[in-house]
Order: structure tokens, then sequence, then C-alpha cells
């Protein structure tokens, strides 16, 4: 992929770097019944049946596997070919795609909804609206965008994951901060929430589910 920042070229090449550790932990880390397939099921029952939904920062393709196993027409989406590659091996009845979330390889009003569960955590505050606006652009009109993300106010950088070099910037946001955004980017907040335990830690985590509004707001 050309013409990718320094800091979006790192990430790229910090997942192609673990992808096979990161799809062995993430294969079975999304339990029946957790909180995020009670999201899940709640964005499906409000879908458009009739388009495709993206899986965004589809990793080894968990979430679009299960979004496949209740017959949502689904692609998943990913800054990675190596995790790209992973997904592809462990679910070869869906479709995957490398693409930068920057530039989505979808026609305007494409799809009913995406899900970004925890890829919008390596975009800066900078670009936060500017990918939203993305997104909004892919979205059918009162499509839906659920999304999860880390809360808090700074930002983390890791350098090794497991026990690879990797060089990983992570964005924490806190709550109201991300309903601005999505305000701005042209989304209404409908459901907003934060829970203080998944599969992934006992950390808090914040889940926003959004429709699309008709146009964008400049505040």
């Amino acid at each position: 992929m050309n013409n990718l920042n320094p800091r979006t070229e790192a990430t790229r090449a910090s997942y192609d770097t673990i992808a096979s550790d990161y799809a062995e932990e993430q294969i079975n880390q999304l339990y029946p019944n957790s909180f995020e397939v009670y999201l899940l099921d709640y964005f499906i029952q409000q879908l458009d049946a009739q388009k495709s939904v993206c899986d965004l920062g589809c990793g080894s393709g968990q979430v679009a596997a299960y979004l496949h196993e209740q017959a949502v027409s689904t692609i998943g989406i990913d800054l990675s070919p190596m995790m790209i590659e992973q997904a592809r091996r462990l679910h070869s009845d869906i479709t995957f795609q490398q693409a930068d979330m920057r530039a989505l390889p979808f026609a305007d009003n494409e799809l009913a909804g995406i899900v970004a569960f925890y890829s919008l955590i390596h975009i800066p505050r900078t670009e936060m609206v500017n990918v939203l606006t993305e997104l909004h652009r892919a979205i059918q009109h009162k499509g839906y965008l659920l999304l999860s993300f880390y809360l808090g106010r700074e930002e983390d950088h890791r350098s090794e994951w497991f026990d690879k070099p990797v060089s990983l910037d992570f964005v924490l946001f806190t709550l109201p901060e991300m309903k601005r955004y999505l305000r701005q980017a042209g989304f209404k907040p409908e459901i907003v929430i934060e829970h203080s335990s998944t599969y992934r830690s006992e950390a808090p985590y914040g889940f926003i589910l959004a429709r699309k509004d008709r146009r964008r707001r400049s505040s």
C-alpha cells in the first residue's frame, strides 16, 4: 500500500509482524453471551438486510465470522496484508481485503453498517473526524456504526508484543470526546456505554452505537 504516513506504515508493519501470534490468541476470544456479542446482536437487528456490513480493522476475522454466522453479508477490511492472510486462512468463506480506513474501497452509501471493534484506537485525535467522515460516506442514510475503544485521555506506545519488536501507538478517548467527533462527522450517537470488563482485560472500555445522519455537523 503506497503513500502511508510514517505512523500508519509502522502500524501496518507491526501487525504484519505479529499476525500469526495475534490470530492464535484471538481465534476463540469472542465468547458466546459476552457483552460484545450482545451488542453485535442488537446491531444486526437494526440493519438493512439488502446491504453488506464491514468489519473494519478485522484482524484475524473473528467479528466478521460472527456476523457471517448470523447470515449478514460481511466484508473484512484491515491495514495489514498479513492479518488479511490469517483471516482468509481461518474464514475462507468470507471476503477480506487490505485497505486503509482513511480511503475505504466502497461506494457512497454502499454499506448497511460498519463494526469497528478496537480499530480506531490507532488513529490520532487530530485525524479522528476525517476518518469518521470517511466511514459516514460509505454507510447508507440511517445506517449504523458500532465502535469500541479504550477509555482514557492518554496515548500509550508499545515497542514489543508477543516477544517481537513493534511500534504501535494506542490512543485512549473519553466517551464525551468520541461522541463529539461522531457528531462532527455526521453521526448521531444512540447508545453510549462504559463497560469495565471484556474478554481483553478488566480495564474500562467505551461502546457507541451511532446512526448516520443525513448531513455532517460543524460542531
